[in-house]
């Protein structure tokens, strides 16, 4: 007899509000519970990688220009910087995590990314640039999250500089959110 397990991709809602649960335990301390497994989340992330690829493919020239500081005098990032960070942090940030964290003793060894403050802007990059940057990238999270086991120990937890103790489940989520807050900022580029 063969089981299927059904994947559910999380709709960009779902996504949100596990994310603010996690948020908000992380500030008070408390236990944080996600009813999404491991499949979820990992086919969560694919599927916000797509999405944003669409949005580079489909946001308006300008968007790859220099763009009108915001509201707090703060530089607003282009599409192509967008692109570039997500596959940064893909394998500066989460890549490095899932490992660590599926492997025995890997946590101790995990190394933080830099502080904010320390992070260079990321190079405006064309569109063409950004889409190749995305595309060359995401085949290797698609087999590192292929290799993720489904049923995977999540008593292992690392601390990490931005997102506090995080097991595996919680850096699946923090990918999937990363993903899907960047591709949003490139849509208010062409609004």
């Amino acid at each position: 007899m063969v089981v299927a397990q059904r994947i559910t991709i999380l709709t960009p809602e779902q996504l949100s509000a596990i994310g603010e649960a996690f948020f908000a335990a992380q500030q008070t301390g408390e236990s944080w519970v996600c009813d999404a497994s491991i499949e979820d989340l990992a086919a969560t992330i694919l599927d916000r990688r797509q999405r944003l690829r669409d949005v580079v493919a489909s946001a308006f020239d300008a968007s790859f220009g220099p763009q009108p500081v915001n509201a707090k005098g703060e530089a607003v990032w282009t599409a192509g910087q967008c692109a570039d960070h997500i596959v940064n942090a893909q394998y500066g940030a989460f890549e490095p995590a899932i490992i660590a964290l599926m492997t025995p003793g890997g946590e101790a060894s995990f190394e933080q990314p830099l502080p904010a403050d320390e992070v260079p802007a990321p190079p405006a990059l064309s569109r063409d640039a950004a889409l190749a940057r995305l595309d060359g990238s995401t085949p290797d999270y698609e087999r590192l999250l292929d290799g993720v086991p489904r049923a995977a120990d999540l008593t292992p937890t690392l601390e990490h500089i931005y997102f506090g103790t995080i097991n595996l489940k919680a850096t699946l989520l923090i990918s999937a959110w990363h993903e899907q807050g960047h591709a949003a900022q490139i849509e208010r580029l062409s609004t």
